[in-house]
């Protein structure tokens, strides 16, 4: 049942990230697509967010936490640390570091986004700079990691 509800998650942030991606790609002419960083980085997607934190235990039943609270940090040009807040009962969830994108609309400064590079194993990262929005959903990648999906805004 874990693996479902964390399908279903990463379903979902991928299914916001593709919805933010066709906005984008459906504007007019006059403002094209152009990716890279010269508008801007991966840095916008830093800070602290509070949203709804689910947090898989292995063995156990997933857990959901409502204002929870994770901090996101730059680690690189090229990767972003997602850490749940400290002292708290889902602090048990495993910090994640992603290598991440930045991305933007010409013309368009609230058309920003940062996301996970595709493929990645860590799982999925996904920020929208309009709503100031942030998804995240990760993968075990060792026996002693504890999963968690993460959906807030930025504070």
């Amino acid at each position: 049942m874990k693996k479902n509800v964390l399908i279903t998650k990463l379903t979902k942030t991928v299914s916001v990230f593709l919805l933010v991606v066709t906005a984008i790609s459906c504007g007019s002419d006059d403002n094209p697509i152009t990716p890279g960083i010269d508008k801007g980085d991966i840095s916008i997607a830093t800070g602290t967010f509070k949203g709804t934190i689910t947090v898989y235990v292995p063995e156990e039943t997933a857990k959901e936490y409502f204002n929870a609270e994770v901090v996101v940090t730059k680690v690189s040009d090229s990767q972003l640390k997602v850490t749940p807040k400290s002292g708290q009962p889902y602090s048990v969830a495993t910090p994640k570091t992603f290598n991440v994108t930045y991305s933007y609309a010409a013309g368009q400064s609230d058309l920003q986004s940062v996301t996970h590079v595709a493929g990645s194993p860590e799982g999925a990262f996904v920020y929208n700079h309009q709503n100031k929005s942030l998804n995240v959903g990760t993968m075990q990648q060792s026996a002693n990691e504890i999963e968690f999906s993460f959906e807030g805004t930025k504070q």
